[in-house]
């Protein structure tokens, strides 16, 4: 008796079969109804050959040519543009594949960042009398780490504004001239609610914004072994004297506000001959220090490094007591994506 994996090869040699027969019928029924559609066509062309030439010879001159279309909001240095996005893309595993490279590469820069400025911190309050031998060396380095220091609000200084690190315009516009994204996950919730995006790719952006992240930390550990990766690497911990609802609230509303400026600011700098660079930090600046606690810990606008971190270092998940800094940037972020569909949509007229 025949087994069953034999009946299921003879099962599937008759289907490929019967599917190739179906399609030589179908085949030979459309070479039958070309000669006749080339016939019709023929003669309605014969008929309108005279026509054609006489029209050609009493025709205008071509007008004037008209200038190239100009090239629509979601073209122009912010987002997604429509040679790269996802719905009209036919290579769409690249940009993913190009999505988690951004996201990893922006997680390692961004906690180097941070590093930096911790190890400038704690230079500015050294005491090199202590020292010898290189006492001059470390005096000069602490003088010049002071002046650093002395520009930057302490509430900057002391690690309790995640954000202005985490989701400094200036990195995450040096990754969008780079990679055509920016990599942040509320920003990206804005631009499937403004249409940049569909629902299934963010349903793929999603996952791959934290295992990326995750990744680009475990990267930089691996490279970086001892007091600095301990240092750029720390998790960012909240209060939790207030309720989970007042979190929620407060992270929800500051990231709306947060990827309405991201997006809109660079707009309005460029008509206005102004760089980017330097005043998209400074008008962002209330909201990075804006408290979304009971503490005084601002927000860090970057769900996705707060997890990373989290795991890479305690080697745990979230707790759910602090999860509404999970959920309400990206709840922000559609928000904010509301706001701009609203009152900034893309100008699909000009495309």
């Amino acid at each position: 008796q025949p087994s069953l994996q034999q009946i299921c090869h003879i099962a599937s040699v008759y289907y490929i079969l019967l599917s190739s027969r179906r399609y030589c019928r179908s085949s030979i029924c459309q070479s039958n109804e070309v000669p006749e559609k080339l016939m019709s066509s023929n003669i309605h062309r014969r008929g309108s050959n005279n026509r054609s030439v006489n029209n050609t010879r009493n025709a205008r001159p071509p007008p004037f040519p008209v200038a190239a279309k100009q090239p629509s909001y979601r073209q122009i240095n912010i987002g997604t543009d429509f040679e790269g996005d996802f719905k009209k893309s036919k290579e769409w595993e690249c940009n993913f594949l190009q999505e988690a490279l951004c996201t990893a590469v922006w997680a390692i820069l961004a906690c180097l960042l941070r590093g930096a400025m911790l190890l400038v911190n704690s230079m500015a309050r050294l005491n090199p009398s202590s020292m010898t031998g290189i006492r001059l060396i470390l005096e000069i380095m602490s003088g010049i780490a002071s002046i650093l220091i002395s520009f930057l609000p302490e509430k900057i200084v002391n690690d309790n504004a995640a954000g202005f690190v985490f989701a400094a315009p200036t990195l995450l516009f040096a990754m969008h001239d780079y990679y055509r994204i920016i990599p942040n996950l509320p920003v990206r919730i804005s631009e499937m609610v403004m249409g940049r995006l569909t629902p299934r790719d963010l349903a793929i952006l999603v996952p791959i914004h934290f295992l990326a992240s995750v990744a680009g930390v475990l990267i930089l550990r691996a490279l970086f072994p001892g007091v600095i990766a301990s240092n750029a690497l720390a998790p960012i911990v909240y209060s939790e004297e207030r309720s989970w609802a007042y979190d929620f609230v407060r992270e929800t509303l500051v990231t709306a506000g947060f990827t309405v400026g991201i997006l809109v600011l660079p707009e309005l700098l460029k008509v206005n001959s102004m760089s980017k660079t330097f005043f998209c930090p400074l008008f962002l600046l209330p909201l990075y220090l804006y408290s979304v606690d009971g503490g005084d810990m601002g927000s860090a606008f970057s769900p996705d490094l707060i997890y990373a971190l989290r795991c890479v270092s305690r080697y745990e998940e979230l707790p759910l007591r602090q999860s509404s800094h999970l959920f309400g940037p990206m709840l922000g972020g559609f928000l904010g994506g509301c706001i701009m569909a609203t009152y900034f949509p893309d100008d699909s007229s000009r495309v």
